[in-house]
C-alpha cells in the first residue's frame, strides 16, 4: 500500500504529488481525521479522532514531560522513546515533518515548523503520521496568539466549560444558577452538532446577559478532545475553570462560603484541581413532560450513594499532554490534586441524572443512535411521549415512600431562594421577618397586578387584618436592597422580611408585553441590572418580550403555585395565599377595571409582530404561555414539541434507547477503550468498587420502545 512503501517517507510522497499537481489521498484502514488546531506560545495541539495510535487506549500517555500528577486513575504513562518521534509526527503541509512531544487518544503536541518557513506554512494543512499511516485533516497551522504580559492578573476568577447537544432549554437555569449563586463569570459553550433546538440562537439571546463564548464542535464521542481544547482556551484568561454537563450543578455547604468561588480563594496554591463527587438525583414523581421551574425546582430525590467525580482545576495547572477522560484530568509537578469526600454535607457535584421522560427519552435516544457498546439496541422505533417504560417507572416514589437509600435533598434550591429571591429558604437562609405571601408578575398598566394590590388591600381592611403581611409588585420578584420608587410599588417589605409563599401571577402575553411597556425608565433601570438580557437600548416593545420571558422564567424556579388574571377570584387568591380574607362583591369588579384600559393607550401587540421582532423568543413566548394554560397557543406548542422529538429520534439514527451494559454508565469514550480499560472503571477514584449506578437506573435504560 501507498502508506507502507518501504523506500518513500509519507512527507517524500506528499512533495512528490505537490510538484506533480496530484493530490495524494491519506491512507485508508480507519486512520481517522484531524479536526482542529490549537496554537500556542511553544507549540501546537491538534485534536482528532481514531488517530493511529497503538496501544489504542485511552489509559496510554506518551510524554516528554515530567509525570503526570494523579487526578484520578493513574494513566499507563511512558515516556517517548528513541523510536516513539519516528511513530508519532505532525506533518504541516504535506512536506515539513516534525516529532510529536505528547500524545494521548485524542490529542497530540508537536513543535512548530521551523522559524523560518512558518510565514509560508500560516494557514496551511497539518495532520497527524502515526507509524505509516496518515490522518485526514480538516485543520491548518495558526498564528500563535501574542504573549501574554508576565506578573498580570487574569481578568476573570471562574470560568466554566460545557458541551452540549439539544439541551438548549436547560441553559438560562444552568447559567442562572453558576452565575449568581457559584460567581462564574464566563462560560464557553460547545456545541456538539445539536439540530432542532436552536443552541446558536438561544446562545446568542443568552448572551445579552451572560458572557458566553460558542464554538462548533460537530464530532460525536470526542469528550477528551473537548477538555483539552477548553483547558487551553480558558489558560490565558481564567485562574478556575469548571468541566461539568448541562445537567449538572456544583452544591458548596453554607459553612464552606456557599458558593464555588468563594470555596475556591481557600484553596491553597498548590492544590491545582478539585474532584468533587457526584450525588445522583431523579424526579421522585416521574413526570411526563418536563415541568416548568426547571431541575432544582423539581428534583430533590437522591440516592445516597456516591458517585463518579468531575474537575474544577486551575488551567495552567493541567499536564503538558493534556490528559483527561471524562471524569479526571492529570495535573503536571507541583501541582497536586485533591478529592473532595462528598460525604455528609461536604462539597458535591449534585447530578440530576433522570429526570422526565420527555427529557429522558431525548438523551438516551442519541446515546443509542452513536452505537455505543453500552447501548445495546433492541429494535428500533421511537418513544411515545405519554407511554413512560416500566423501567423508567421503576424510581418512582423512592423517596416519598422512605425506601432506605434515598431522601430528599433540597439545599439546592434552599441556596438559590436565599441569594436571589425573597422565599423563605431552609435553615440556613435566617431572617428577622417572615411574611404569609408574596405575589410577583411582570408590572405595567393593565397588568392587573396594581388592580390586585387594591383588591386585596380591600379584603383585609374590611376583615381588620394588616396588608403587611402580603407583598404584591412585579420588582419583588428578585432579592435586591434597592428597589425602585414610583414603579407603581403598593410598599416595600420591611428589610430582610421574606415570605413563605410565592405566588404567580401571570396574563397573556400579547396583553402582558403591552402594558410591560408602560414601565417607567426608573423600572426598566432595575430590570437591566437584574436581568441583563432586557436592555434598556433595546426598542420598548423587543424589551417588553425579553422581559416577559426572562422575568417568568425566574419567578418559575421558585413561585408556588400560579394563577392566570383572566380567571381568579380574589377572594379565592386570599384563601391560597393563607390570608384572612372573605368575599367581597366589588373586588372583582375592581380587578377587573385594571385589566382593561382606554383604547389607544397601549401598543397593539400581536404574534406576528414579535415574530417579526425576535422568532425564537417568541416561540419561547407561545411555549411558556401554552405551559401556563393560554388554550389559544396550546395546540400548536404541543404540535412543535412533537416535531422535535421526531428529529431527534431521526438524528438519532433512526434507533431507539438502547440497553446499558451490565459495567453501567461511564466515561463517555468508552467504546474507545481497551477491554482492560473498560474493566478498570469499575472502580472509583478511591479505590472502591463502585461503578456509579443505581441498579434501578441502569434497568431504566433497557428500554424497547415502540413506534411514534
Amino acid at each position: 500500500m501507498w502508506g507502507g512503501h518501504p523506500s518513500i517517507s509519507i512527507a517524500g510522497a506528499a512533495s512528490l504529488a505537490l510538484c506533480l499537481g496530484v493530490l495524494v489521498p491519506p491512507a485508508s484502514g480507519g486512520v481517522g481525521q484531524v479536526f482542529e488546531t490549537w496554537t500556542t506560545e511553544e507549540d501546537v495541539v491538534l485534536f482528532g479522532k481514531d488517530l493511529p495510535l497503538r496501544p489504542r487506549s485511552a489509559r496510554t500517555l506518551l510524554t516528554s514531560s515530567p509525570a503526570c500528577q494523579q487526578g484520578g486513575k493513574v494513566p499507563r504513562q511512558q515516556k517517548m522513546m528513541s523510536d516513539s518521534p519516528r511513530l508519532y509526527q505532525c506533518v504541516y503541509d504535506g512536506r515539513v515533518v516534525v516529532n510529536a512531544t505528547d500524545v494521548v487518544i485524542q490529542t497530540v503536541r508537536c513543535p512548530h515548523p521551523p522559524r523560518e518557513l512558518r510565514e509560508e506554512l500560516y494557514g496551511k494543512p497539518v495532520t497527524f503520521k502515526g507509524g505509516s499511516l496518515v490522518s485526514s485533516t480538516l485543520a491548518s497551522y495558526r498564528r500563535p496568539p501574542p504573549p501574554r504580559p508576565h506578573n498580570t492578573s487574569k481578568p476573570f476568577f471562574l470560568c466554566s466549560c460545557l458541551q452540549l447537544w439539544n439541551r438548549a432549554e436547560f441553559l438560562y437555569e444552568w447559567l442562572e444558577v453558576f452565575t449568581h449563586l457559584h460567581g462564574v463569570q464566563r462560560v464557553f459553550v460547545y456545541d456538539n452538532d445539536s439540530s432542532v433546538d436552536k443552541l446558536r440562537d438561544v446562545v446568542r439571546w443568552l448572551s445579552r446577559g451572560f458572557l458566553i463564548d460558542v464554538f462548533n464542535w460537530p464530532r460525536q464521542k470526542t469528550q477528551m478532545a473537548f477538555n483539552s481544547h477548553c483547558a487551553l482556551r480558558a489558560q490565558r484568561v481564567c485562574e478556575w475553570v469548571t468541566f461539568t454537563d448541562i445537567d449538572e450543578m456544583m452544591f458548596i455547604p453554607t459553612d464552606k462560603g456557599g458558593r464555588l468561588d468563594t470555596f475556591l480563594k481557600t484553596v491553597p496554591p498548590e492544590i491545582g484541581g478539585l474532584g468533587f463527587r457526584m450525588r445522583n438525583f431523579h424526579d421522585d414523581a416521574c413526570h411526563l413532560r418536563r415541568p416548568l421551574g426547571g431541575i432544582i425546582k423539581n428534583y430533590h430525590c437522591r440516592t445516597d450513594r456516591l458517585g463518579n467525580s468531575k474537575h474544577v482545576l486551575r488551567p495552567e495547572a493541567v499536564h503538558h499532554s493534556l490528559f483527561s477522560t471524562a471524569h479526571y484530568f492529570c495535573y503536571k509537578q507541583p501541582y497536586k490534586f485533591k478529592l473532595l469526600s462528598g460525604r455528609r454535607v461536604g462539597p458535591s457535584l449534585f447530578h440530576y441524572r433522570q429526570q422526565a421522560w420527555e427529557s429522558f427519552i431525548k438523551k438516551y435516544q442519541r446515546r443509542a443512535g452513536l452505537g455505543t457498546r453500552k447501548y445495546r439496541i433492541e429494535g428500533g422505533g421511537a418513544a411515545k411521549l405519554d407511554q413512560p417504560s416500566a423501567q423508567f417507572l421503576k424510581l418512582c416514589g423512592k423517596c416519598a415512600q422512605e425506601t432506605s437509600g434515598y431522601q430528599n435533598d433540597t439545599r439546592l434550591h434552599d441556596q438559590y431562594l436565599c441569594q436571589r429571591t425573597l422565599r423563605t429558604a431552609g435553615p440556613d437562609c435566617v431572617s428577622p421577618h417572615n411574611a404569609a405571601a408574596l405575589i410577583v408578575g411582570t408590572g405595567g398598566i393593565g397588568s392587573g397586578l396594581p388592580g390586585m394590590r387594591l383588591s386585596i388591600s380591600r379584603l383585609l381592611k374590611l376583615n381588620n387584618a394588616s396588608t403587611e403581611n402580603i407583598a404584591v409588585g412585579w420588582e419583588f420578584a428578585v432579592r435586591s436592597s434597592n428597589y425602585p420608587s414610583g414603579a407603581h410599588t403598593w410598599h416595600i417589605p420591611p428589610q430582610n422580611t421574606r415570605f413563605r409563599r410565592a405566588i404567580h401571577h401571570v396574563q397573556h402575553p400579547l396583553r402582558a408585553i403591552a402594558a410591560a411597556t408602560t414601565l417607567p425608565a426608573v423600572a426598566w433601570e432595575f430590570i437591566e441590572q437584574a436581568t441583563p438580557i432586557a436592555h434598556r437600548a433595546l426598542p420598548l416593545v423587543q424589551r417588553a418580550l425579553y422581559h416577559w420571558v426572562t422575568w417568568n422564567q425566574l419567578i418559575d424556579m421558585y413561585a408556588d403555585e400560579r394563577y392566570m388574571v383572566e380567571e381568579i377570584d380574589v377572594a379565592q387568591l386570599c384563601t391560597r395565599a393563607r390570608l384572612p380574607c372573605v368575599s367581597s362583591s366589588d373586588t372583582h369588579a375592581l380587578l377587573q377595571r385594571h385589566l382593561h384600559h382606554p383604547p389607544g393607550m397601549l401598543p397593539n401587540v400581536t404574534w406576528e409582530l414579535l415574530t417579526s421582532i425576535d422568532p425564537l423568543v417568541t416561540d419561547m413566548a407561545r411555549q411558556m404561555a401554552a405551559d401556563y394554560g393560554y388554550t389559544d397557543v396550546l395546540a400548536a406548542a404541543e404540535t412543535r414539541k412533537a416535531e422535535q422529538l421526531a428529529q431527534a429520534f431521526r438524528d438519532s439514527g433512526g434507533e431507539g434507547v438502547g440497553e446499558e451494559g451490565e459495567e453501567g454508565e461511564k466515561d463517555q469514550d468508552l467504546d474507545e477503550y481497551g477491554e482492560e480499560d473498560a474493566e478498570e472503571d469499575n472502580y472509583d477514584d478511591d479505590g472502591d468498587d463502585d461503578d456509579h449506578d443505581d441498579d434501578a437506573q441502569a434497568a431504566a435504560t433497557r428500554t424497547v420502545l415502540g413506534s411514534f
